[in-house]
């Protein structure tokens, strides 16, 4: 990855958070997946979120996981099919409802997760290192900044700007 590229050293680069932040996801990403390898976690990193939530909940159906996860069916049905193909979950018919399948961990899923635990919370102290690091607390940022979008999106300000 290129530490700067032309978007960054422009005159109007503020206009182009969106590719900071792709960046910023992608450098987590990378190193999550080397994180995960690290502490012998084998799922996939993008079932990271799913594998937490099954594990948490114990069993769940496809429809609670894309749900909670606030992810389109389809994708969740991947995700759980990955895991499914590599033997860490298993879909049964669901003792409560018999037109529902409930998704689970399976032996292996279940070491898996434990692991998986242990990881998360040392990504989480690490992370917040890197907020004391920065000086912000970068979650709160985001979520500020998502909430001031939401209630006035862009093209509002910009036509608010333009009024004056």
């Amino acid at each position: 990855m290129v530490a700067k590229n032309f978007r960054d050293e422009h005159p109007l680069q503020g206009a182009f958070l969106s590719n900071k932040l792709i960046r910023l996801v992608d450098l987590i990403g990378a190193q999550g997946t080397e994180l995960l390898r690290d502490a012998g976690i084998e799922l996939p990193s993008n079932t990271v979120a799913l594998t937490l939530y099954v594990g948490d909940k114990g069993r769940a159906s496809l429809a609670e996981i894309a749900k909670a996860l606030d992810e389109v069916h389809q994708l969740s049905a991947t995700r759980v099919d990955s895991l499914i193909q590599l033997g860490l979950m298993e879909r049964r018919d669901d003792p409560t409802d018999r037109r529902r399948k409930a998704l689970s961990l399976t032996r292996i899923g279940k070491a898996q997760y434990s692991l998986l635990l242990k990881r998360l919370s040392e990504i989480e102290a690490a992370m917040t290192g890197l907020y004391a690091e920065i000086g912000y607390d970068l979650p709160a940022i985001l979520e500020s900044a998502m909430d001031a979008l939401s209630r006035q999106p862009l093209l509002e300000r910009i036509q608010k700007t333009d009024a004056k």
